[in-house]
């Protein structure tokens, strides 16, 4: 969950004034997370497994989409205002290093916020069976590229870190891709 509080402690996600009790600011974090999620989950989603949770009706997020007290959209915003207004990022795996995952979601957030970026239309219903919506990346391969593409994240979180993750993360996938499994073995055998 992602909270903004002013210099003063008072939470600056939440206006009574704004669409659908949001503030400019809110919209504009949203907007700033939902144009960087390809290279956000790199950092979310660093290994071949967690891309395999990554799928329709998972309850994990297959698209660039927000919405209110939507649970299939990658920001969700859950439905308390006032000082418990938060957004919740659906994504993330257990495996991310939180941070890196905070620093490259504030780098994103704060990014719309300081271009006033406007938050696209919220997605209401089912987000899995939106065709209009830009996919995330479905594979560690995928987010990788888009991190590598993502000037904003590379120099926000530090060129040298993500030169360090990229290396390292293309490493694991070298070796991933060689690897024969269980699975195939199983397979692809020959009867005899």
């Amino acid at each position: 969950h992602v909270s903004l509080q002013d210099g003063d402690g008072a939470n600056r996600i939440g206006d009574p004034a704004g669409p659908d009790g949001l503030s400019a600011a809110a919209l504009s974090f949203i907007a700033g997370v939902l144009e960087h999620a390809g290279a956000l989950m790199a950092f979310l989603n660093p290994t071949v497994n967690a891309f395999k949770r990554i799928a329709p009706d998972s309850l994990a997020p297959i698209n660039v989409s927000w919405g209110l007290d939507n649970r299939t959209t990658f920001v969700r915003v859950p439905p308390e205002r006032g000082k418990a207004a938060r957004l919740e990022i659906r994504v993330g795996d257990g495996t991310a290093n939180c941070h890196l995952a905070i620093a490259a979601l504030l780098q994103a957030g704060l990014d719309g916020v300081r271009r006033e970026l406007e938050a696209p239309e919220q997605t209401a219903g089912d987000a899995y069976r939106r065709e209009d919506l830009a996919p995330l990346p479905s594979s560690l391969d995928q987010a990788l590229d888009a991190l590598e593409a993502d000037e904003l994240l590379c120099d926000g979180v530090g060129r040298e870190i993500v030169d360090a993750f990229l290396t390292l993360k293309r490493f694991e996938l070298e070796r991933y891709h060689g690897w024969v499994t269980d699975w195939e073995r199983n397979e692809y055998r020959i009867q005899l």
